[in-house]
């Protein structure tokens, strides 16, 4: 049994490939996702989903969801996003089951830049899990340079499921505008602003039509928190 650990809810729209992950898997693998709210049910459902919406408080969702890691009693907990896989870290040894965590970008790039805190928290993940996942090789630098030993860096591929894409071959004769889609969530890293700016640098000589889909969060930046840990458990800060 695998227990995918999911900080918030499954799932937000902006993670679809962790939907992949988890239902790409081999059929004799049993999967199940254990996090603290749910939301878009009708696009990502999953078979064995646990949850605790009907809890208003942060804290107590959080708590909620370590007690639910410990009694599935799963043989490897999977945590997606590196602070996840540091709360995690009493009740996956409470268990006794492996510990594979996800590293996927705010967590490398800006989380260990604005604390130092979460930085001597790293050392501590990195000493007490058993593999890193990463999407590339510069990413798997990254981890490595925060402090992971290279031998429990793996860099795994999100991909895409290809048959579920239909292909059609675009061609464009130069008498219409050139179409461009822009897709993305409104965060810097996406780098929306630079593809526009590449695009004008071809305005003079071509007609654009230039097309962007995309949502901002409430908050200008991912929030990182405070947290406290004791007694093996974990909950943000008041």
């Amino acid at each position: 049994m695998v227990a995918h650990a999911v900080p918030g809810a499954w799932l937000p729209q902006t993670e679809t490939w962790l939907y992949r992950q988890v239902c790409s898997l081999p059929s004799g693998i049993e999967s199940h996702v254990v996090c603290e709210r749910a939301e878009n049910l009708d696009q990502f459902s999953v078979e064995n989903l646990h949850h605790a919406s009907r809890t208003r408080r942060r804290r107590d969702r959080v708590l909620a969801k370590l007690r639910r890691l410990r009694a599935l009693q799963p043989t490897l907990v999977h945590s997606h996003f590196a602070p996840e896989g540091w709360r995690n870290i009493p009740a996956v040894g409470d268990v006794g089951a492996c510990h594979v965590v996800s590293f996927y970008g705010y967590d490398v790039g800006h989380l260990p830049t604005v604390s130092r805190s979460w930085r001597r928290r790293y050392l501590e993940l990195f000493d007490r899990v058993d593999l890193v996942l990463c999407e590339g090789e510069y990413m798997g630098r990254s981890v490595c340079a925060l402090g992971c030993p290279d031998r429990k860096v793996h860099v795994h591929r999100l991909g895409v499921d290809l048959e579920s894409i239909e292909f059609r071959p675009r061609h464009w004769d130069g008498d219409e505008p050139f179409r461009v889609l822009l897709a993305a969530s409104f965060r810097p890293k996406k780098g929306l602003p630079d593809a526009i700016e590449a695009l004008g640098l071809l305005q003079d000589e071509v007609e654009l039509d230039i097309t962007i889909i995309g949502d901002a969060t409430a908050a200008p930046a991912r929030r990182t928190g405070s947290w406290q840990r004791s007694g093996g458990m974990a909950w943000p800060a008041a």
